[in-house]
């Protein structure tokens, strides 16, 4: 995480205590901001959002139970963390603080490097909610609207990331197959394909990571329940860094004649 974007705020009404923290943090290249009240906090956030909060309980001006639980009613744990520092160990005080949104607690004195793992391991859950955040968009970016794609009739939808997990699968496809959005790519077409297939099909994209594929597969006869003849047009295709798998289901009363292709959902 880039720290020089987003100051670490410390609050502690103890001047000694605040700037002991904020000189250790600086060492390690963090900025920091440094509050002696509850107000001076709440004034801050106003104004810029820190990245993550050393809260002292024991403040002159607020309740610091009652300050955590306004910040948290702001900013959930996983967006800004926020680190309890007290002096008391006592159970009661320890649940309070975790159960009113404390993401961690840590009591003073402090261990410089059991502080400074602390911290670093909390921005570093952030860091990742927000690039699984950013992915979610981005995917969402990729589908285009997700309402459209649910709503076209007869076509299950499957978009594998770089690591062939499923990253997204739309309704249909998770009616045929439950529990397909927490399958592999491979295990989830062995649900669909035989097994011969399955290989080819894996063996034809390994070793051409780019290609694209349109062929026709036989489907098990469970689809039959589902209202769709044993056979679809399978296709699949690249889009930055996502494979798209669409399967063009055909409903058992339109048996008489293939209904076509959509090639532009690839």
């Amino acid at each position: 995480m880039n720290s020089s974007q987003q100051p670490i705020v410390v609050v502690d009404d103890c001047r000694v205590s605040r700037e002991l923290l904020s000189s250790t943090l600086r060492a390690c290249g963090y900025q920091t901001v440094e509050c002696g009240s509850g107000t001076q906090l709440l004034d801050f956030m106003e104004r810029e959002v820190p990245v993550l909060v050393l809260l002292d309980i024991a403040l002159p001006d607020s309740n610091g139970f009652d300050l955590l639980a306004r910040v948290r009613h702001r900013f959930p744990l996983d967006t800004l963390p926020v680190l309890v520092v007290t002096a008391s160990a006592e159970e009661r005080d320890v649940v309070r603080a975790l159960t009113t949104g404390a993401n961690d607690l840590i009591v003073k004195p402090i261990d410089r490097n059991s502080f400074l793992a602390r911290v670093y391991y909390q921005l570093n859950l952030v860091q990742i909610h927000r690039q699984n955040e950013e992915q979610r968009l981005k995917l969402m970016r990729l589908l285009g609207v997700k309402e459209a794609i649910e709503g076209l009739c007869g076509e299950a939808v499957a978009v594998q990331d770089g690591q062939g997990r499923i990253a997204y699968c739309n309704d249909l496809l998770k009616r045929l197959v439950p529990g397909a959005e927490s399958m592999g790519m491979r295990d989830l077409l062995a649900q669909l394909v035989p097994e011969t297939t399955v290989n080819k099909l894996i063996a034809d994209i390994t070793a051409d990571t780019s290609r694209s594929l349109t062929q026709w597969i036989k489907l098990p006869t469970t689809m039959r329940e589902g209202g769709f003849v044993e056979s679809c047009r399978l296709r699949t295709a690249i889009h930055g860094e996502y494979r798209i798998w669409v399967a063009r289901l055909e409903a058992i009363e339109e048996a008489s004649g293939f209904c076509g292709w959509s090639p532009g959902m690839v």
